[in-house]
């Protein structure tokens, strides 16, 4: 799949239908969706409060899964490697870090997979 690969809030636009329009493909990719869905949480997560970041996530995947399936076992492999490129990506730019310690997000995310 084509994968935006910088899933920066700032990097969507919204219609006044309320269309969502992604935009800046400048570091687009072939990969796995599981990855770029990982990119685009950790991006909500270092932004969002807890209860929001929950709430979202389990929002956006109950209507992403109605269209197509994510991968658990491509989902497990690729966290961890993806979350450091996130956080190396931050510390260039001199941005916030995640909310996130120890997984907690990973097993979250996983956990609302399963729901």
């Amino acid at each position: 799949s084509i994968c935006h690969s910088d899933n920066n809030p700032k990097n969507y636009l919204v219609d006044a239908d309320d269309k969502y329009f992604m935009i800046d493909f400048s570091d687009w990719i072939y990969d796995f969706p599981e990855k770029d869905v990982i990119r685009f949480f950790l991006f909500w997560a270092s932004i969002f409060s807890q209860n929001r970041l929950n709430e979202s996530i389990k929002t956006f995947l109950k209507v992403y899964q109605q269209k197509s399936t994510l991968e658990k076992t491509i989902w497990i492999s690729s966290f961890q490697s993806i979350e450091n490129e996130f956080d190396e990506r931050r510390k260039k730019f001199h941005k916030k870090e995640i909310l996130a310690t120890n997984g907690q997000i990973h097993s979250e995310m996983l956990d609302l997979m399963d729901e």
